[in-house]
């Protein structure tokens, strides 16, 4: 098993080296690491280059500002290993990280799922899940029962290159919000064995930075993330033969983005008429959610977001008093 760990860079020069040396000091050694610098404005692609000229198994890349969707793309399609591992360039890995994924016997429809500890500015959690193997009869009650769909984030996974690249699998370009979502409900429909790792060596760090997955969320995108992702849902429940238990149990997730999308846009910097065409959008986006959903209860967009409408309605009618 060659494992590519592929680490999207940008402008991260004084978490970078970290990072960088939690993945030289593994002790599976059988891996490449691939540092994509997507357009850093300070030091970080001169880190990225000073360590690779001092270690062969290091390859970087330096491409013009895409995102981290695009860099991470980017390394999947540069990657040698049959196996891929993501890493973001602000968190770091225990020195067996890749040595417990390696533990493990696979093969194309095995995804292999660690837990994690999120490193918080005060304090640290533990979350992980009990050793346990999903076969495809259960898999979808297993998403459910360990909340894996809560686990949308690319690392703490091993993911089989072959699956990605024969199913054509990427990370989305067009929108800032769930890109590492999708990519995982899509991978999902190619699974036919889960195996949940009690193991927890990825840091997740949580300091605030300006990092380049952690940036400002346009709430159009997060629209455009809800109705994809309940599509990719539903697919998934078909395939998994879930009998729409995954859509139901995705519908409170779902419910939560499309909220957060309403009420940031009404309380955002859009100006009125804006306000008022994503309103009316809605409707069109009431019956895309419909047709998806199929036998789910018909209308819950709606009922779950009434105080939100009732606000704004109140806004319009004070603005014509006006």
């Amino acid at each position: 098993m060659r494992i590519s760990v592929i680490m999207p860079v940008y402008n991260v020069e004084k978490q970078l080296p970290r990072c960088i040396e939690s993945i030289i000091f593994q002790t599976y050694t059988d891996y490449e690491l691939l540092l994509i610098d997507d357009g850093s404005t300070d030091r970080s692609g001169k880190i990225c280059d000073d360590y690779a000229r001092t270690n062969k198994q290091i390859k970087v890349y330096h491409k013009k500002n895409g995102g981290v969707s695009s860099a991470r793309n980017f390394g999947i399609e540069n990657a040698s290993g049959t196996e891929i591992v993501f890493i973001d360039s602000d968190d770091w890995v225990e020195k067996d990280y890749l040595a417990n994924f390696s533990g493990y016997k696979i093969d194309d429809g095995t995804l292999v799922m660690q837990g994690r500890i999120d490193e918080g500015i005060a304090s640290c959690q533990k979350r992980g899940f009990e050793k346990t193997t999903l076969s495809k009869g259960k898999i979808s009650q297993g998403i459910i029962d360990n909340q894996l769909l809560e686990f949308g984030a690319p690392y703490c996974k091993l993911y089989i290159k072959s699956v990605i690249i024969n199913n054509n699998i990427r990370f989305p370009e067009n929108y800032s919000y769930g890109e590492d979502a999708m990519f995982f409900y899509q991978y999902l429909q190619y699974v036919d064995k889960v195996i949940l790792s009690s193991y927890c060596g990825y840091h997740y760090v949580n300091s605030g930075d300006n990092s380049l997955s952690r940036k400002y969320h346009k709430y159009n995108h997060l629209l455009q993330f809800a109705i994809d992702s309940v599509n990719a849902i539903a697919i998934l429940d078909d395939k998994l033969d879930a009998k729409s238990e995954l859509k139901k149990y995705f519908q409170t997730n779902y419910l939560n983005l499309i909220k957060k999308a309403i009420i940031g846009e009404y309380k955002g910097g859009s100006n009125y008429s804006e306000k008022i065409q994503f309103f009316k959008d809605l409707s069109s986006l009431q019956k895309q959610v419909d047709g998806i959903l199929g036998d789910i209860p018909k209308g819950f967009f709606y009922r779950n977001i009434s105080p939100v409408l009732l606000s704004f309605f109140y806004s319009v009618v004070f603005k014509i008093k006006k």
